[in-house]
């Protein structure tokens, strides 16, 4: 009874209509803000396509640095430039032209001499889908590119405590932008004279260590709203305090929304977990937390929770102490109550392939791509969440020369609704783009790969 009242509650409107829904809405015009959503591939009749990356680290003898990488699917030649830029301002412009059906990665952090490197990638056509790779010596993250810049920005979880935590704030644009950032910890909400009117000058990139800033904080959410101009807020975090490892290097998120979707939680021994929810608004936020768990019977429930979340704070909800009795995967929704409009993300740390933090989807979507590929095999690339409530089939395929060819034994695989289920790529794929497609269903994908001495990178893949 207690499956049957979740997939009720998933097919009624607990996670909202949102999961109806195959698109992430309009398109914006080239160059102009638009309503901040999940990043997406735009497909329209548009003659162009912009993407702005978080950034990566500049290029170092301990190994750091990172690119971006451009992925063309579609059957006809592109090309475009991509302008970086860092603390002194641009670095310079790769012009390039990506034939039909490849994909090639631009080392932008080899641009820069100290910071960070953040890539703005201006494309002739759409239907690309661009990705960025950053590296440290924690280890790798993966990330993807955000369609527009925002006049508001929300990193919800974050920790200053035995980890490195900072802040890339970059304007791509030719005027400069004035933003105000607020620091809320689990105790107090302020702004810092010195980031109450914080300047971030035309074409550059400014860093802010948070934890010389805000120090010894166990979680930290920040907001970065603007007074003046648009800009790509990135957020990296060096994982080293309360048993972490590794990194996360991507975007903070642009906006907030009423529902944020997950498609890979995970309650196990040595495994914690945690969402972050964040309220946005100036009112009381009712939020309600569904899960879905990967083989949805009787005796393998997590209940659905209810918290309230007070305006401009956040609440931390911790997976594990909800599920008595219940291992393995499972998909979730965090959705608010009304019209009140929240962010989440979900941190998990595994004994075997150290910590890693992404924001939700905003909306499910029957396509979606791994653009990078996994460079070599690693059990668990992919893990699917059927987020539409209804049974349907998923097919996996990688991009080569001929298009997209489905991989063998992962064509028309059947799913239950709202169920949650692990691709395990063949080693004829490894490298290539992934692509994972449903006729039917709306789907949330989540991407795992290597991050060094074991460790494991894991983001949201990018829907069409």
């Amino acid at each position: 009874m207690l499956v049957m009242a979740v997939l009720l509650a998933l097919t009624a409107g607990i996670v909202g209509t949102a999961l109806t829904d195959v698109a992430p809405g309009p398109a914006g015009r080239f160059a102009q803000l638009t309503a901040p959503t999940t990043p997406y591939v735009p497909l329209t009749s548009r003659l162009t396509a912009t993407f702005f990356c978080p950034g990566v680290p500049a290029a170092a003898a301990d190994g750091s640095g990172g690119q971006v990488v451009v992925v063309n699917p579609t059957e006809a030649a592109l090309d475009g430039e991509i302008t970086v830029f860092g603390v002194s301002g641009p670095l310079g412009t790769i012009a390039f032209e990506l034939a039909s059906r490849t994909s090639r990665g631009f080392d932008v952090g080899g641009l820069a001499a100290e910071g960070y490197a953040v890539a703005m990638v201006e494309l002739r056509g759409t239907g690309a889908v661009v990705e960025q790779q950053a590296v440290l010596p924690e280890g790798t993250s993966v990330a993807p590119c955000t369609n527009d810049a925002a006049v508001d920005w929300t990193a919800a979880a974050g920790s200053t405590l035995g980890d490195r935590y900072q802040l890339v704030l970059s304007n791509p644009y030719a005027d400069a932008a004035v933003v105000e950032l607020e620091f809320a910890t689990a105790t107090e909400t302020r702004t810092p004279n010195e980031f109450s009117s914080f300047v971030v000058p035309s074409r550059s990139v400014r860093v802010i260590d948070v934890d010389q800033v805000a120090r010894d904080e166990a979680q930290l959410s920040i907001t970065v709203l603007s007074r003046r101009g648009g800009v790509v807020v990135g957020r990296a975090l060096r994982f080293g305090g309360g048993g972490r490892t590794g990194a996360s290097v991507a975007l903070a998120a642009p906006g907030a929304d009423r529902q944020w979707l997950f498609a890979d939680g995970e309650i196990g021994e040595g495994i914690e977990e945690t969402f972050t929810i964040v309220n946005t608004g100036d009112r009381t936020a009712s939020v309600d937390l569904s899960f879905f768990p990967a083989v949805p019977v009787t005796d393998t429930v997590i209940a659905p929770v209810s918290t309230e979340v007070a305006p401009g704070r956040a609440v931390v909800v911790s997976v594990a102490a909800l599920a008595p009795g219940f291992t393995g995967r499972y998909g979730a929704s965090v959705a608010a109550a009304g019209d009140a409009r929240i962010v989440v993300e979900h941190q998990i740390t595994r004994p075997t392939t150290g910590t890693s933090m992404s924001l939700g989807s905003r909306f499910g979507s029957a396509r979606w791509w791994a653009p990078i590929g996994v460079a070599e095999p690693t059990g668990t690339a992919l893990v699917v969440f059927n987020a539409s409530g209804l049974a349907g089939t998923v097919s996996v395929s990688a991009l080569g020369p001929g298009g997209t060819q489905p991989l063998p034994g992962l064509e028309d695989l059947p799913v239950a609704g709202a169920a949650t289920f692990v691709v395990d790529l063949p080693p004829e794929s490894l490298g290539d783009p992934i692509l994972v497609e449903s006729e039917t269903l709306s789907l949330v994908v989540q991407q795992w790969l290597p991050a060094g001495d074991g460790r494991r990178s894991g983001g949201l893949g990018v829907p069409e």
